[in-house]
């Protein structure tokens, strides 16, 4: 993080991916030039690392997002095919933070992601003018809800039902 604060390459375009070791002065750099800190909790619990420090990376003023890293990096049960899912990723989340309400753990795959990704009101939103992709839950509307979904059941990108 010293190395990137010194190249002056600390904004809010870089997407810092894991951000697992930092010490005090690595999460004031990232928050206070507004990185995009994307989280995988999957790899993180596969992988043994010590606590991310989401709570001060929030609080720094970090943009906090959730991936999914790699399928080598995902724990399967009884012999299955690892699977990328985000609903898990919000799961892992949940459980390993629960600070964050799921109000504030929504946005981490929806209008956060979008803003790392210079995408605000265009990816992560219905509203007008975004791009149509969305997926279909069967879930009562509340975010708690959501993250503790089932799969989606059918998936719209840019418009047209898959």
């Amino acid at each position: 993080v010293r190395m990137l604060q010194d190249l002056g390459l600390l904004n809010d375009r870089l997407l810092a991916v894991h951000c697992n070791y930092l010490d005090d002065d690595d999460i004031q750099s990232l928050g206070g030039n507004q990185v995009n800190v994307i989280h995988c909790p999957g790899s993180h619990e596969y992988f043994g690392h010590t606590e991310f420090k989401a709570d001060q990376l929030r609080r720094a003023g970090a943009n906090i997002c959730l991936g999914t890293d790699s399928l080598a990096s995902m724990f399967t049960a009884g012999g299955s095919k690892p699977t990328l899912d985000l609903f898990a990723e919000m799961r892992r989340f949940a459980t390993a933070h629960p600070e964050f309400s799921p109000e504030e753990i929504l946005p981490m795959v929806t209008t956060s992601a979008a803003r790392a990704l210079n995408r605000s009101g265009l990816l992560g939103e219905i509203s007008e003018g975004a791009d149509a992709d969305m997926i279909v839950v069967e879930s009562t509307p509340t975010p708690e809800a959501i993250i503790h979904a089932p799969p989606p059941i059918r998936s719209m990108i840019a418009g047209t039902w898959n």
